[in-house]
């Protein structure tokens, strides 16, 4: 896999050369207790740089789920939006989204890190 930066808290992104892919940062994901639903945007869905596109919900907080640049949402992880305590399961796999965006918007945002 593309090398992942982390653009918050919760979230990186890696470049694969096709789409930019969102997930979920290892140690955020194991700090956490219990993942009571995790919600994320819609396929197809257009989306604007550091839009709130979901959530990942926890028994007594909400975590808000960024997009890093504009594009289109290609593919969501249904598997974590099933089953979101699999996150601790293998949380190298914890990708949440897939995404069109244009190539140098992603450039720009990863040198601003």
């Amino acid at each position: 896999m593309a090398k992942k930066y982390e653009f918050n808290d919760l979230q990186w992104m890696s470049w694969d050369g096709e789409c930019l892919i969102v997930g979920l940062i290892k140690d955020a994901v194991t700090d956490l207790e219990e993942i009571d639903a995790l919600v994320l945007p819609d396929e197809g869905e257009l989306v604007e740089a550091e839009q709130v596109v979901g959530s990942l919900d926890l028994e007594d907080d909400s975590l808000e789920l960024m997009v890093p640049v504009n594009g289109q949402i290609l593919e969501v992880n249904e598997h974590l939006v099933d089953d979101p305590n699999s996150a601790f399961d293998n949380t190298e796999d914890n990708w949440l989204f897939k995404m069109d965006a244009d190539k140098s918007d992603i450039k720009e945002f990863i040198q601003s890190l």
